[in-house]
């Protein structure tokens, strides 16, 4: 089964190299788009499995996309390439939800490896997450999910129900 792969640059040449370096590989289905304002709606019709975003973009800045997703999506890694990278950048989009942080130009071959590894790690977050039989939250997972709801019933005076 085919990766699905979204590239978001505001470039159109970028956005066709991302498409071909990854053609080289027959694992990848590659969906691109050079308008950060359609990435939510592209994610909620299509189905994606990494984002590759560029934080440089003039209609929407990439990190306001990247808090987007990671708010709808939290499961969905981001990985962020950019041609202007700087350490205080990797930190911020780091803090903001991406799963990794590569500067351009980078070779066919990093970018694999940086896909399969936050596939990887997403699967990982996952199965500690869940019942690896039933799919359903395990009891730690349960719980902290409860703790939250419970603080935000009372944030907001709000009652909880509980099936």
């Amino acid at each position: 089964m085919a990766t699905h792969v979204l590239v978001v640059d505001d470039e159109a040449i970028i956005c066709t190299l991302f498409a071909a370096m990854l053609g080289q590989y027959d694992c990848y289905h590659v969906i691109t788009t050079t308008d950060g304002r359609q990435v939510m709606d592209i994610l909620h019709r299509e189905r994606c499995d990494v984002v590759l975003l560029d934080v440089c973009m003039p209609a929407i800045p990439g990190l306001s996309v990247l808090r987007q997703i990671t708010q709808a999506f939290a499961e969905l890694p981001v990985i962020i390439i950019t041609g202007h990278g700087s350490i205080e950048l990797a930190v911020e989009s780091m803090q903001a939800g991406a799963a990794d942080f590569v500067t351009k130009p980078v070779p066919a071959a990093v970018v694999h490896i940086r896909i399969q590894k936050a596939l990887e790690h997403a699967r990982t977050r996952r199965l500690a997450s869940t019942d690896g039989l039933t799919d359903v939250y395990n009891y730690r997972t349960f719980h902290e999910r409860l703790e939250q709801e419970v603080a935000r019933a009372n944030r907001y005076h709000r009652p909880l129900a509980l099936l």
